[in-house]
């Protein structure tokens, strides 16, 4: 019999364990809505228009949808008030739409566009335009950005 760390064999260890995952559930679609209810709040309280959430962490914490961010521009703008719009390109928009907790319209770019100037004409069309303050989550690319 060997006696390991913390003054138990490896069979009294590992009897000891419990599952820790036991009654875990899978976050609701309610828990999403109010997230981005949380997030509307906070944007009319602060006069916000939108803001982006990138691919990655902001997007999957919002939409549930899980998608890793890359050199293209894709993911979420949630507006102030109303339904969130996914920007995506051309050939991914079927791939997104797969992947997608909360659902939303999925705003797309060719190859030969421009990501950032979708990303404004569909500000524009959401009413969300001229001076209005645009949130940006904080893991979005400085390329991006600029």
């Amino acid at each position: 019999m060997t006696i390991g760390v913390g003054g138990k064999t490896k069979a009294a260890a590992l009897a000891a364990l419990s599952n820790m995952t036991e009654g875990i559930q899978l976050i609701s679609d309610a828990e999403y809505a109010q997230r981005i209810a949380t997030a509307q709040a906070y944007m009319q309280a602060h006069s916000i228009g939108a803001m982006w959430a990138h691919a990655g962490t902001n997007l999957r914490y919002f939409t549930g949808t899980i998608w890793h961010p890359s050199e293209r521009m894709v993911g979420a703008i949630i507006p102030a008030t109303g339904a969130i719009k996914y920007i995506a390109p051309y050939f991914e928009q079927n791939t997104l739409r797969d992947y997608m907790v909360v659902e939303g319209d999925v705003h797309v770019w060719h190859e030969h566009e421009s990501p950032y100037q979708l990303f404004v004409d569909t500000l524009k069309r959401l009413g969300i335009i001229g001076s209005a303050r645009i949130g940006i989550s904080e893991d979005t690319p400085f390329f991006i950005v600029d």
